[in-house]
């Protein structure tokens, strides 16, 4: 509630509010818990990795038993009960589930214990030629925000508390600007699709304007904004780590934009 309250204030509120308490304790306990977890849980041992994944396995196969219909009806027609999977190897005695069972079976898929208020409706991008909607919780964006943030600070880079530059997520038009400042997220977000040579010292001015270390970006966006520094003899400042994510990276986009920024690049697939 108090984030929507801050997002309707002046800006020089929003400033302040922003400025002095970490993204931590603003985006909701669910994301500290997770991200807090992950960086507790990477350091275990192999053996404690795997009984932790098979105790939260067994946990999530009981609720899916006890609290969703398809698979109360699944187990019941294969003779099964939870408890007879012990292993992750054990899980080849249930039938995969298809994008096309899921379709079948939507509302069969729906936990009878869940708050159905909460649910939020997801939809993938389609890249495999079909759109692919299912249902989930706001939960899942805070866990989620958890792991890439865990992925961006593995190699120093940074989200939220300090500036950063985002080569990614905004596309001008109606004459705007071929960038804006998100002072919540402390992002400098800039258009990918814009990037030529007429704009190109533009780009770098305002790149070279903030005090950000980190620069993120579409594979292929910074792999042309590399190609552009380089053929032009410009130059980069400031900027420390490079992530990508969205696209695979190609290994001679890597190898250009590391030889050209000095930079080694770092990349996670959502996977959404």
């Amino acid at each position: 509630l108090t984030i929507y309250l801050i997002k309707k204030q002046p800006i020089y509120i929003k400033k302040l509010y922003y400025n002095i308490i970490p993204f931590r304790y603003r985006y909701h306990k669910v994301f500290r818990q997770t991200y807090d977890f992950l960086n507790k849980s990477q350091h275990w041992s192999t053996d404690k990795l795997n009984s932790y994944q098979i105790g939260k396995l067994s946990h999530l196969l009981l609720h899916s038993y006890n609290n969703v219909p398809y698979y109360k009806n699944l187990f019941d027609k294969l003779k099964l009960h939870p408890t007879d999977i012990k292993n992750i190897h054990d899980l080849n005695k249930i039938p995969i589930l298809t994008k096309d069972l899921i379709k079948k079976n939507a509302k069969l898929l729906i936990a009878t214990n869940i708050n159905k208020s909460k649910l939020l409706k997801f939809q993938t991008s389609g890249s495999t030629g079909e759109r692919f909607e299912f249902i989930g919780t706001d939960e899942m964006y805070k866990k989620e925000a958890a792991f890439v943030l865990r992925a961006f600070h593995s190699h120093g880079a940074t989200m939220y508390n300090q500036p950063s530059i985002w080569l990614r997520r905004y596309s001008p038009n109606n004459g705007k600007t071929l960038w804006y400042y998100d002072y919540e997220l402390k992002r400098l977000y800039m258009s990918p699709f814009h990037i030529n040579k007429d704009t190109i010292k533009v780009y770098l001015s305002k790149m070279n304007s903030i005090n950000a270390s980190t620069l993120v970006g579409y594979p292929s966006s910074i792999y042309i904004l590399a190609c552009y520094i380089e053929e032009l003899d410009l130059k980069l400042n400031n900027i420390k780590y490079i992530h990508v994510a969205s696209e695979k990276i190609l290994p001679e986009w890597k190898e250009k934009i590391e030889s050209v920024l000095n930079i080694q690049v770092k990349a996670h697939y959502g996977q959404m």
